[in-house]
Parts: structure tokens; C-alpha cells; sequence
């Protein structure tokens, strides 16, 4: 019974990726220096892909996901946006990725994700600056 409603979770949310999904264009950074600000990679060319947005609004869970000292609550803190990645046989992800938003040109930056063995990622992307090179 359990894999039926994993196998319905799947489906669902594949089907509202596709509905809801925004396109995206991936932009591999250079891993020459860690100390370095980011820089596009030269050697690896953009790619094309969708992505799922959508920020957590049960502020609730995120003060209990990250508790203060005494108990206090967290105020004043802004949502993290996450995003469902398609997932691109033979191209690269990696945290540190730029991640452009097509329809609006709004730029996120990777900072962590997570594979959920159906083809996506689930990304924290924070709103970043427009690479320089671009």
C-alpha cells in the first residue's frame, strides 16, 4: 500500500512540474579557487532545463527547524526559496551553479540540494546578482 501512494506522490508531483515549472538555464561556475568570487565556467556550456519555485510559509516550522537560544522566536527572517530541478542526462550540477529564471531573469545561486532518485533535485536557491560575464 505504502508504494502505491509513493508512486501517486510521484506522478503528482511530476505533473504539477510540468504544469507549474518555470524554464531555467543552468550556468556551471569555474572551481578553480574557492576563495575566489564566482566566475562562469569556460570549459562547460549553459544548458537548458525547468525548475519548480516555491518558498516555505509556515514560518512555524522554520523557527522549530532552527531554534534560538531561550527559547525566543525567529523574527524578521526572510523565506527560503527552494526549487525542483529537472535533472539533465550528461550535464553537471553542482552547488554553487547559477540558476536563471527565463521568463523574468531573476538569478539564484545553488547553494545546497538534495536527488530524489526521479530525475529532479530539490535546491535551497538564494536570489543572487547577475554574473559579471553575462
Amino acid at each position: 500500500m505504502a508504494n502505491l501512494f509513493e508512486r501517486l506522490a510521484a506522478v503528482s508531483r511530476q505533473t504539477a512540474e510540468r504544469v507549474h515549472g518555470k524554464a531555467v538555464r543552468i550556468y556551471p561556475i569555474s572551481g578553480d579557487d574557492p576563495n575566489a568570487r564566482p566566475r562562469l565556467s569556460e570549459t562547460e556550456m549553459p544548458y537548458d532545463t525547468s525548475a519548480l519555485f516555491f518558498e516555505n510559509t509556515m514560518m512555524e516550522s522554520e523557527a522549530r527547524s532552527q531554534p534560538l537560544a531561550g527559547g525566543s522566536r525567529l523574527l524578521g527572517r526572510s523565506l527560503q526559496r527552494t526549487a525542483s530541478i529537472r535533472l539533465v542526462d550528461g550535464m553537471p550540477l553542482r552547488t554553487g551553479f547559477f540558476v536563471e529564471r527565463l521568463d523574468d531573469g531573476e538569478f539564484f545561486t545553488i547553494e545546497s540540494f538534495d536527488p530524489d532518485g526521479l530525475g529532479h533535485v530539490m535546491a535551497v536557491v538564494p536570489s543572487a546578482k547577475r554574473p559579471s560575464s553575462l
